[in-house]
């Protein structure tokens, strides 16, 4: 890959492969490959002897698929499965090239600019690492070290308040997580508006009263006597976006108040999930086990016997870990 610098477009894009990788027989049979054999793989399927497929991708086309090959990481991680994650990390490092292959070839920028902008990054926020000593303290613990990172990230940003520290929070994060790393950084600030528990309760009476409200707001037709701008009032109080606004400002300070709990959302949430598949499959057994099929029960027999499953799991927690 040729060197642009950081931030610095490249003046035509990146050339063609200089060779055809079909015809070399040695290297498509390597035991091993490097970064540099990913990099030159992934520009040739980009050719027009490559794959039609690569050749139509954009960054936004590929968006979605880097999303969920970093999710299948974190899962790896979470299953402590090696191999699985060496796939995982290999299939993450393709999109990175990819996407710096597009780069490439519209002249924005190359792998060195990426690799250099993230040392650069590494080195100006750990000036408690690297800067001259008498000029900054060590930091004495990861504590005192992450709050100088903050500091120095803030200002390489050149995020003077602390609006543009919340607005750097980036929106593509799921909704819970982002709304508690926007109460961590609030918090940072001084600003605590985690509930306690009565005013959690009051908070979730007064949301689910409101979402309760506008769903009937919602199914109920207006009557004779009301005009049009009565009942483009009412809807505004009472309908879809009424509920909406409820429910997030719900969710917003169930986030805060657990976080204030130490819990992460995005797991606990995941437990549930797991634990809601392992409870369906038990459901699932028991009714093929009777030689019946699921599709064929009525919704009262499925909800006895989801209540049945569950009760099994409560008396018996071991099965589902």
């Amino acid at each position: 890959m040729s060197g642009q610098i950081a931030g610095e477009a490249a003046a035509s894009g990146r050339s063609a492969p200089t060779r055809d990788l079909r015809q070399d027989t040695a290297w498509l049979n390597q035991v091993h490959y490097s970064l540099a054999d990913l990099d030159e793989l992934t520009a040739f399927l980009r050719s027009p002897e490559g794959c039609p497929w690569d050749r139509v991708q954009t960054a936004k086309s590929l968006r979605q698929g880097f999303l969920e090959e970093a999710y299948e990481v974190c899962d790896a991680i979470d299953q402590q499965d090696a191999a699985a994650l060496c796939e995982e990390l290999g299939d993450v490092l393709l999109n990175v090239i990819f996407q710096v292959q597009l780069a490439e070839e519209a002249g924005l920028f190359d792998f060195d600019a990426v690799t250099t902008t993230v040392c650069r990054k590494l080195i100006d926020r750990h000036t408690y690492v690297f800067a001259d000593q008498t000029q900054q303290l060590p930091a004495a613990d990861q504590t005192e070290a992450l709050k100088q990172w903050e500091a120095n990230k803030r200002q390489e940003k050149q995020q003077r308040s602390y609006v543009d520290t919340l607005n750097g929070v980036a929106r593509a994060l799921p909704a819970l997580r982002r709304a508690q790393k926007l109460q961590s950084k609030a918090k940072k600030a001084g600003l605590d508006i985690t509930p306690d528990q009565k005013q959690i309760t009051t908070q979730l009476t007064a949301a689910l009263a409101s979402m309760q409200s506008s769903a009937q707001a919602d199914n109920c037709g207006s009557g004779k006597g009301d005009t049009a701008a009565k009942q483009a009032r009412t809807e505004q109080l009472n309908g879809p976006e009424a509920m909406n606004q409820a429910a997030g400002s719900l969710l917003f300070a169930l986030a805060g108040y657990l976080s204030a709990l130490n819990v992460d959302l995005e797991a606990a949430l995941d437990q549930a999930n797991q634990t809601f598949i392992r409870r369906f499959a038990a459901m699932e057994e028991q009714v093929t086990a009777r030689g019946q099929q699921l599709e064929k029960l009525d919704a009262g027999c499925l909800r006895q016997l989801w209540q049945e499953t569950a009760l099994n799991r409560e008396t018996d927690p071991d099965k589902d870990h």
